[in-house]
């Protein structure tokens, strides 16, 4: 029997950690590592965390399972005011010579970023598989983009000591997903996934808190998106500083797509495609300081290596997200362990990202209808 799904895709919670599981099974989780590890988590590193000078690039990529990856040039942003850049990288895999273990896949991703307050990105990765006797494939896209700041926020009259610089970026795109099976359950053995990921951090004083997207790990914040959708959101995030002290701070983005198939004893086939598109914008639209129980400081200024004014973006009124913005209150509470736990974890995790392995994650995000 042969089933389709375009507004109801089973996408799995735990995409990415599956890349902490071996090869050598035979499980039907083998697809999720597949299309999960296309997310773009690998390509992290293309701008090395050691360099504390201002650095903004984006990189794209396409893979599939059995044959590897095909990468775009990595476009690096000149600053103040350098021209913007663009990754783009497009490829097609295909094998007939057995018709139970057959496919023909393509993928293609674009990343592009003008400065460390706008970037844009699109993926699409889609074709079809058959598979058996626990064969398996995916293909899969990834866009990513890494910006890189040297920042020192002078103490104020009223603010000397510990506190938060908020970002909020404007997003705004599309999702599609859609495909077709036949003979494998959709939840286990065949799977199209799309992802939005952020992972965001101050390389001395800990991780980034953040509202408007889902709580993944430590300083990782990512959108698992459900079916075909608008996306038009405020995300803030809330980047852990000090006074008077030069720090640098990191915040990667991650579009993913990805269309996988694991045999079972008997044939299996699927169909589809997966594609993000968000070509029109990620901007920077405002910044404030807060203090360290999550007050406005009046009259605040930042120097950034970058030359980019974050203390004169403009206000912005959000459009409505997911979920409570929690008070004031609430943030500092979560605030007073979440620098000491994160400075503990994040050394590990960004090592093995710079590395290009995964960094396993252990909690669950909630998929996006």
């Amino acid at each position: 029997m042969k089933r389709s799904f375009q507004h109801e895709v089973d996408v799995p919670a735990e995409p990415d950690r599956t890349l902490c599981r071996s090869r050598r099974g035979l499980e039907a989780r083998r697809v999720l590592l597949l299309v999960g590890g296309l997310v773009g988590l690998a390509i992290v590193g293309a701008v090395g965390d050691a360099r504390a000078t201002p650095s903004v690039s984006s990189v794209a990529r396409v893979c599939e399972a059995n044959q590897g990856c095909v990468y775009g040039p990595t476009a690096i942003w000149t600053p103040p005011n350098g021209a913007l850049v663009s990754s783009s990288v497009q490829h097609g895999w295909s094998d007939a010579t057995s018709p139970n273990n057959s496919f023909d896949l393509t993928g293609a991703a674009q990343s592009s970023t003008s400065g460390v307050d706008h970037w844009t990105g699109s993926v699409q990765a889609g074709g079809y598989i058959h598979a058996q006797y626990y064969g398996y494939n995916s293909v899969g896209a990834s866009a990513a983009n890494y910006v890189q700041d040297d920042i020192l926020i002078p103490s104020t009259p009223h603010w000397n000591g510990n506190g938060w610089l908020s970002l909020s970026y404007h997003i705004t795109g599309g999702v599609s997903l859609q495909y077709a099976y036949d003979g494998a359950s959709p939840s286990v053995n065949s799977v199209a996934s799309a992802s939005l990921e952020f992972d965001c951090y101050n390389t001395h004083f800990g991780s980034c808190l953040a509202t408007g997207v889902p709580f993944i790990d430590t300083g990782l914040y990512r959108f698992d998106f459900a079916g075909p959708q608008s996306i038009d959101r405020i995300v803030t995030f809330f980047l852990p500083v000090y006074a008077d002290v030069e720090d640098f701070y990191r915040l990667d983005t991650f579009l993913g797509v990805g269309l996988g198939l694991s045999g079972t004893s008997t044939p299996s086939f699927i169909t589809g495609s997966a594609s993000e598109d968000f070509s029109h914008t990620f901007q920077l639209v405002d910044a404030d300081l807060l203090d360290a129980s999550f007050n406005p400081v009046d009259d605040w200024s930042i120097v950034a290596s970058s030359g980019f004014d974050y203390a004169h973006i403009g206000a912005v009124t959000p459009p409505p997200v997911d979920g409570t913005v929690p008070e004031p209150a609430t943030f500092a509470l979560l605030g007073v362990g979440a620098l000491c736990a994160r400075l503990g974890k994040r050394t590990g995790r960004r090592s093995a990202r710079v590395r290009g392995e995964s960094p396993c994650p252990r909690s669950k995000a909630t998929p996006i209808a």
